[in-house]
């Protein structure tokens, strides 16, 4: 039964070297593994590096892209307007070149009117009423009208001074 004890001392002694030898390789090993791996995680952060950057790239792009079709928006819209503008702009000037002629054209019938009237030819009433509404009182006393600024160099092709 002595013998039997030792035995099994000797072989319990003898695993537990073993056992704490294998422990010290276990930990060793732990160390290479967490050295490792920290050494593969600095070789992939340059590749992570790598991939964020390229999705903030894209990102930028796909929002410089928005803003340039919101710009692009813009632009045509502006164009409709500018030429809705320059539409209104030459329908006013139209307008304002007849209405000037119109002017012109009064202003010669009034001069000839007064010629008329000096002459005795024809009798001119007190008050009348032109075709904008506008209410004329009397005859224009002075033989030369108010000037008036024209938009072309030359006069209509009807009226001639001679």
């Amino acid at each position: 039964l002595a013998r039997r004890v030792l035995k099994l001392e000797r072989i319990n002694v003898s695993l537990r070297q073993q056992l704490e030898s294998q422990d010290k390789d276990k930990r060793t090993m732990e160390e290479k593994i967490s050295c490792i791996s920290s050494q593969l995680d600095l070789s992939k952060q340059p590749y992570k590096y790598l991939v964020e950057s390229l999705q903030s790239r894209d990102n930028e792009i796909q929002m410089i892209g928005n803003r340039n079709s919101a710009l692009e928006a813009r632009i045509r819209e502006l164009e409709r307007e500018r030429n809705l503008l320059i539409e209104t702009k030459n329908q006013m000037s139209s307008d304002l070149e007849r209405l000037l002629n119109q002017r012109e054209e009064l202003s010669v019938m009034k001069q000839m009117i007064i010629g008329f009237s000096r002459r005795g030819n024809v009798s001119v009433p007190r008050k009348e009423v032109c075709q904008d509404d506008d209410v004329i009182e009397g005859v224009v006393e002075s033989a030369h009208p108010k000037p008036m600024i024209f938009t072309q160099q030359e006069s209509s092709s009807w009226y001639r001074k001679s």
